[in-house]
């Protein structure tokens, strides 16, 4: 069984941390406004990779700091598309506020986004 080793580049952390602390941001004060706490979906390529393991620790902190409950889903392997594209709909089916993503094939992710837009 083969182990994820490719390094993700910094920009792409940086970029994706960036990222969810402005999604969390944006939907924090609507989080202070509901009697539940705001649920957050956010979906990565793999838990098990040293980098994954960094960044998804920083989306829980920011989430966290916001007073957001950040719901986690990922694949079993990094490039499993069937689990992503399950988690993805099993979050859109649970209405949550906002999904964060990292897709492991964007193209592929884009059926089950598009059962989760809003008209």
């Amino acid at each position: 069984m083969r182990t994820e080793n490719r390094q993700i580049p910094s920009w792409s952390k940086r970029f994706l941390c960036i990222a969810l602390a402005a999604l969390l941001a944006g939907v924090a004060p609507f989080g202070a406004m509901a009697a539940e706490p705001l649920v957050v979906g956010y979906v990565t390529k793999s838990a098990t990779n040293q980098g994954w393991i960094l960044i998804n620790q920083g989306a829980t902190d920011a989430a966290k700091k916001a007073g957001v409950d950040l719901d986690h889903g990922w694949s079993q392997t990094a490039h499993h598309l069937g689990g992503q594209l399950a988690t993805i709909e099993n979050m859109i089916s649970r209405h949550v506020a906002a999904l964060a993503m990292v897709p492991v094939d964007s193209s592929g992710v884009v059926p089950a986004v598009k059962k989760g837009e809003v008209v």
